[in-house]
């Protein structure tokens, strides 16, 4: 029976990483197929949960994420401050809504290679709710941008460019408008250097093990089977005639939607693609 992607975003001003595990878990867990989230804001904060189910069970499934939605939402109420929002058109707070979804498929390549990204997706949202822990979101955005660059199997060059650009893309985020770019990149640069001394000892020892347990299959269960998963995808680009600058810039924007997945927010992805540059320097032995 043919599939479609169902669409929906619960919006909700309470805290999303409870509601991803108390909502957004079991709706998976029951529906039994295919799915990915993003965490995002228009129309409100929200989580964007989109289901490949088959035709038939589309009904179904409506009626299973419905009934656990409406439990959540009563047991978990929460109040928008909406003044937050002055220039957006706002869905209510604490509600559901069936909104298509619209893949990126410029971004993620063609139409073609659309059902890889969205396979990556799935990967890497089931790693997150798996082992999802606010506490703990950068260093498993580290451990996931790892799993990924190395399931890419670039050179090392190609691979540290590709956290070059994605600083150098996210880094002005940080900056005041009114001044100088050259001297605010310099400085943010001086300082996550100075951040990423104070945990390098750990950190690049950490690195180096979970390098090499993913190289030889042995890495955590659930990380394991997230690098496996994006090896066979990039493999798949591969065959579809992708060159390295091309799988590049597809991989840089799964990084950021993994940031986004942990609830990583954009202001530190510069500091997390830093951190995991330098792992990556320690790595490649490259002082």
């Amino acid at each position: 029976m043919q599939s479609t992607w169902l669409s929906v975003h619960f919006f909700h001003a309470g805290d999303h990483d409870q509601l991803l595990q108390l909502l957004i878990r079991p709706v998976v867990q029951q529906a039994g197929c295919p799915y990915f989230f993003i965490r995002y804001w228009e129309g409100g904060p929200h989580i964007r949960l989109r289901l490949y189910v088959e035709n038939g069970w589309q009904a179904e499934v409506k009626r299973l994420l419905e009934d656990i939605a409406r439990i959540y939402f009563a047991t978990y109420p929460t109040h928008r401050q909406d003044a937050t929002y002055p220039l957006q058109q706002l869905q209510p707070n604490d509600s559901w809504q069936y909104i298509p979804y619209v893949p990126e498929i410029d971004r993620y390549g063609n139409v073609h290679t659309m059902s890889l990204a969205e396979q990556q997706f799935h990967l890497s949202s089931v790693y997150v709710l798996q082992e999802i822990n606010p506490a703990a979101a950068l260093t498993q955005a580290i451990r996931m941008n790892l799993a990924l660059l190395q399931a890419l199997q670039l050179t090392p060059a190609l691979t540290l460019d590709i956290c070059h650009r994605f600083i150098q893309g996210w880094l002005p985020r940080l900056f005041l408008p009114e001044q100088d770019r050259q001297q605010q990149e310099d400085y943010y640069l001086q300082r996550m250097q100075e951040k990423y001394l104070v945990y390098a000892p750990a950190l690049t020892h950490a690195a180096v093990n979970l390098w090499q347990e993913i190289a030889q299959g042995n890495a955590p269960s659930a990380l394991q089977i997230f690098a496996d998963g994006n090896l066979d995808v990039f493999t798949q680009y591969r065959q579809l005639g992708f060159r390295e600058s091309q799988l590049a810039a597809v991989a840089g924007s799964f990084l950021h939607m993994g940031h986004n997945r942990l609830g990583v927010s954009n202001l530190d992805e510069a500091y997390i693609m830093y951190f995991t540059r330098k792992c990556l320097e320690h790595i490649y032995g490259i002082p």
